[in-house]
């Protein structure tokens, strides 16, 4: 008995202690987004980028990806799609993605071929994947700073309104 009211207790205290954020202040503005870690399994770099959030739900990114493992090359993207704010979760639905590279064009072909064949799949097979989501968690919202932080380490990256 005594185990359950702890696991309540706790689911209750995660519930009340989650974080909220105002939508708004980030609506209207361009957020420059610098040294964001790209560390991956096999993968090392950092990326620059900015994003901008409109009113009616859509949202551009333009970036500099830097690697540095396994080889040494910088990748541009461009995205666009919707977003939506849920508490401390900044959801990004991609629909449109393109990416550029002056040296490494293979690897630019061969991500925006794995992108095309994921929607083709998808519209093939009913599966809506063009809306592709990536969740970022918010750790700090003002009317000029946006921090993202994360669920599996301390690391942040700071985003500041142009």
């Amino acid at each position: 008995m005594k185990k359950i009211f702890f696991c309540l207790l706790a689911v209750m205290v995660g519930v009340v202690g989650a974080k909220s954020f105002d939508a708004s202040l980030l609506v209207g503005k361009t957020w420059q987004c610098d040294n964001l870690i790209l560390n991956g399994e096999n993968t090392e770099g950092k990326a620059s980028n900015e994003f901008t959030y409109k009113k009616d739900g859509t949202f551009s990114i333009k970036g500099k990806l830097f690697f540095t493992k396994p080889q040494k090359y910088t990748l541009e993207i461009v995205e666009t799609g919707t977003w939506k704010l849920e508490g401390d979760k900044l959801k990004h639905t991609k629909k449109t993605y393109g990416v550029t590279s002056k040296d490494a064009p293979e690897i630019a072909k061969m991500m925006e071929a794995g992108v095309k064949f994921r929607r083709e799949y998808s519209e093939k097979y009913g599966k809506d994947e063009d809306e592709e989501i990536e969740e970022g968690m918010i750790a700090e919202l003002t009317k000029n700073r946006l921090v993202f932080g994360s669920d599996y380490d301390n690391e942040t990256s700071e985003c500041k309104a142009k």
